[in-house]
This record gives C-alpha cells, sequence and structure tokens, in this order.
C-alpha cells in the first residue's frame, strides 16, 4: 500500500499539486490530504462530506468518496482511476446541506504502461 501525503489549500488560485500513479495498478493507493486555508482559518460543520471529483483523459468523470476526519480528507484510488494513461484534472468537493466548497485543483498522472506505450 502506498500512501502520498499532501496539504490542500480550499482557495483556489495555486499551481496544481502533481501526483504520478501507474496505469492499471492493482495495489493500493491512499492520498490523505490536510486541509487549509491560505487566507484565514478553516473550520468544517458537523456531517459535511468529502468527494473526489475529476475528468479521466477517456472524457468520463471520476468521482470517489472520500472519508473526512477533521480537515483530513483520505481517499482510496482504485484501479479503474488510472485504466486510461494521461492527466486527471481533480478537486475534493466538501458539502455540508446545500453548502458547498471545493478545494484547490490538483492532478493525478496515470504514468502509461510500458506494455501499451
Amino acid at each position: 500500500m502506498q500512501r502520498k501525503y499532501a496539504k490542500l489549500d480550499v482557495v483556489p488560485g495555486q499551481s496544481p499539486q502533481r501526483w504520478h500513479v501507474s496505469q492499471h495498478d492493482k495495489r493500493s493507493r491512499h492520498i490523505i490530504f490536510s486541509l487549509f486555508a491560505r487566507d484565514g482559518t478553516l473550520s468544517l460543520p458537523s456531517g459535511t462530506t468529502a468527494t473526489l471529483e475529476g475528468r479521466k483523459p477517456d472524457g468520463t468523470d471520476l468521482v470517489l468518496s472520500a472519508s473526512l476526519n477533521n480537515l483530513a480528507v483520505t481517499i482510496d484510488l482504485p484501479e479503474s482511476a488510472a485504466e486510461t494513461a494521461g492527466t486527471i484534472p481533480c478537486r475534493i468537493l466538501l458539502k455540508s446541506g446545500d453548502k458547498r466548497l471545493y478545494t484547490e485543483t490538483f492532478e493525478i498522472i496515470a504514468d502509461p504502461d510500458v506494455k501499451e506505450a
């Protein structure tokens, strides 16, 4: 199991962070984000949910439930997340009732399988 740790801002405008994964990788991968707001203090109401939203290189949507514990978001990347080689622009949606807050954008890059390159 591989774990990647990163800080993720809820204020857009930064250059996207990037993480490489291998196409068709069957090992479990976890990305753990520590959320913050560079322009102030971040607090989330009880019951807030987190979802990863992205667009895969083949044009299909990537939507993954994430766990949220205080200000830490954990995402388990399934094999299907990297079935197509290329860049997957993503963001985290934080939702509480009818309120929505998106994080800055980040990228997951699925490096091509050597058998398909």
